[in-house]
């Protein structure tokens, strides 16, 4: 005798169960054209605005789409540039101080700034191992990030201690830094593009 338990019965659970499956499909490419087009069209419209209209309105350089992309890649391209001179360090380093000197910028100022020299910067091995640890109990293994080292810490337990942060799921921007010694830390073979696919998926991609 078939099973029929297991099989929808009905045309609308089977109908509901194809909408489903439509959806999962096509929503990621979907949404990723959205967004791409909302970045271009939006990077398109700041670009226009730097000039006068009568500029690119007889410039068929600027009806191009992703112009904006193009513009805001050279200017950051310069700014970067001209960071690194003598007079760009000077700049900075007046912006830095009037920004950690602002009571209310501080804060965000500061995690920005420290955020994106951690994923960004070239002379950091931060984020860039995948590792398991037990937490937050013994013998339940969690997915981390090493994001570097504290010395102040590693004197005051009188052992090398490392910076783990365990992204929460599905939302990988959210978790918990912890501090452990090497012996609690076992790596792994994934890349870090692997361990966030497992985070933001729920342990369902492949």
């Amino acid at each position: 005798m078939p099973d029929t338990k297991s099989r929808p019965r009905g045309m609308w659970p089977r109908l509901k169960r194809y909408l489903l499956a439509g959806i999962i499909v096509t929503a990621p490419a979907f949404l990723s054209i959205y967004i791409i087009i909302f970045l271009v069209n939006l990077t398109d419209r700041w670009a226009k605005s730097l000039l006068p209209a009568r500029v690119h309105e007889n410039m068929a350089f600027f009806g191009i789409p992703g112009v904006g992309i193009l513009c805001l890649l050279l200017l950051l391209i310069i700014i970067g540039r001209l960071a690194t001179s003598w007079l760009g360090h000077f700049i900075v380093s007046l912006t830095d101080r009037f920004f950690t000197n602002t009571p209310v910028l501080r804060t965000f100022y500061t995690t920005m700034k420290q955020l994106f020299q951690t994923v960004l910067g070239e002379n950091t091995n931060s984020f860039r191992q995948v590792v398991l640890v037990q937490f937050p109990r013994a013998d339940c293994w969690s997915i981390g990030f090493i994001t570097g080292e504290s010395e102040v810490a590693s004197e005051a337990i009188g052992e090398e201690l490392q910076f783990v942060f365990i992204p929460t799921t599905p939302n990988p921007t959210n978790g918990y830094l912890v501090l452990l010694a090497k012996h609690q830390i076992k790596s792994t073979a994934m890349t870090v593009e692997q361990g966030l696919k497992a985070v933001v998926s729920m342990g369902m991609s492949r």
